[in-house]
Formats: C-alpha cells, sequence, structure tokens
C-alpha cells in the first residue's frame, strides 16, 4: 500500500487544469493581441495616407480644404517628401491626438505652410515619421 500512495505523487487529478498552463495561454493571448493591436496601427496609418492624398490633391485644385473622409475633423494641409529615400507623407491640420492617429499634424501658433518662418510638424516616429531615422545631411527635405 505504500509504493500504491507514492505512485500518485505527482499525477494531475483528473479534469484540473495546471496554473501553468492558464498563465501561458494567458500570456499568448495578450501577445497576440498586442501585436495585433501593433499591425492594426500600422495599416490604419498607411491606409489614411491613401485618402490623405487624395484630399490634398483635392484641395490644391478647389483652392479649399477638403475632409479625407467625413467625419474627419482635420484635413490635409501640406505634404513633406524627401525625394533620395522615395518617402512623402500628407500633414494634417492641427496636431490633436485624433489628428497624429492619421499623419502628421501642423503644430497650431506656428506658420501656416508656404507662410515666412518656421512651420512646426509632430508625427509619431514609429509610423509617420519612422523615415526620418533615414535621412542623412544633404537630403532634401521638400515640404509644399
Amino acid at each position: 500500500e505504500v509504493l500504491k500512495v507514492a505512485g500518485t505523487v505527482g499525477r494531475r487529478a483528473a479534469g484540473r487544469i495546471e496554473p501553468d498552463i492558464v498563465f501561458a495561454a494567458a500570456l499568448a493571448v495578450l501577445g497576440l493581441s498586442a501585436m495585433t493591436q501593433g499591425g492594426w496601427i500600422f495599416v490604419k496609418a498607411q491606409v489614411a495616407q491613401i485618402l490623405l492624398d487624395r484630399a490634398f490633391s483635392e484641395s490644391l485644385a478647389s483652392g479649399q480644404p477638403v475632409k479625407p473622409w467625413s467625419w474627419a475633423d482635420t484635413w490635409p494641409v501640406a505634404r513633406i517628401e524627401v525625394p533620395r529615400l522615395g518617402t512623402r507623407t500628407i500633414v494634417l491640420a492641427g496636431a490633436s491626438g485624433q489628428a497624429l492617429a492619421f499623419g502628421p499634424g501642423h503644430v497650431e501658433g506656428t506658420p501656416q505652410p508656404g507662410e515666412p518662418g518656421m512651420a512646426v510638424y509632430a508625427a509619431h516616429r514609429e509610423t509617420h515619421f519612422r523615415f526620418l531615422q533615414r535621412v542623412r545631411t544633404g537630403d532634401v527635405i521638400d515640404g509644399s
């Protein structure tokens, strides 16, 4: 009978889930969620730039601000290009958190794009201003 008791040590009870498995599963779900969210931000930024580019072209043609989508609380005001990198991004009016989710924003209170003075733009370095890490001395940065 002593052998019988010793033989049950370390066995799982029937139907019981080990805490280590639950913890590992929870970590996997959290990791997948974080990766999905990060991917969504990148996709949203890329799709938004297509819509913003279209709205910016329409704004230039009409001379009036054109919203990129009906519920937008901002509109394109400039385009930044770095020819050597083949990069261009559309700048939005205002630098609110909502605007920065879709593109760089023109900081209010600084000169408008094309006006004398230094216009200031803000953006997330992981999406819209990621290209700045590849800019070198002597690169042309065109803002229109």
